[in-house]
């Protein structure tokens, strides 16, 4: 799903504490401890709209005691822009201090009816890479299980809003909700 080998040593990764982040941290994690130890890992999150520091935290914390991995975690404050765009703004601020980023960045389900109204197109740079861009959320959920880390995934958020509980009506809830359908599993919104 991810090969870290070619990617130079100082890799940045855009967390969110949602799902597609939340698997590419366990597995960029997983690869630097097995195979890569000079290289390091530093995670941005995001401070933004719907405030996922704290359940981001929450997150990083049951990953790092998974993984034991030394990990660099910073907070990214951005000025207010239209909220899809929010990830390319802060990819290219971190950019200028990495030598790579990384994006949890899904591909928008076949499911059209929950599709939101703008479509973010994003490609890979030299410097910024969307390693999930061409897999749908369905696939990511069920890499969760396949990997044994299930157990992440309710302390996850997918929620756009900023609620203690996730609203089930967002793109972001629908989407969770369609692939979690899709899969045949008991739906769970997450934290």
């Amino acid at each position: 799903m991810i090969d870290i080998k070619d990617y130079p040593n100082d890799i940045a990764l855009l967390f969110s504490g949602g799902i597609d982040s939340t698997l590419l941290f366990y597995l960029i994690s997983t690869e630097i401890n097995k195979h890569y130890p000079d290289k390091t890992l530093t995670l941005y999150i995001i401070d933004r709209y719907n405030n996922p520091c704290e359940r981001a935290n929450t997150v990083f914390e049951k990953i790092v005691n998974k993984t034991n991995l030394q990990v660099n975690l910073r907070q990214l404050s951005i000025p207010p822009v239209f909220q899809q765009y929010e990830i390319l703004v802060a990819s290219k601020i971190i950019s200028l201090r990495h030598s790579i980023v990384i994006c949890g960045f899904n591909k928008y389900p076949r499911d059209e009816t929950i599709r939101p109204n703008y479509i973010v197109n994003v490609k890979d740079s030299e410097k910024v890479k969307f390693p999930l861009a061409h897999i749908e959320k369905d696939k990511i959920v069920q890499e969760f299980f396949n990997l044994g880390i299930n157990d992440i995934l309710p302390i996850t958020h997918s929620c756009g809003l900023s609620l203690d509980t996730p609203c089930g009506k967002c793109f972001n809830c629908l989407e969770r909700i369609w692939a979690y359908t899709s899969l045949g599993i008991e739906i769970d919104l997450g934290c």
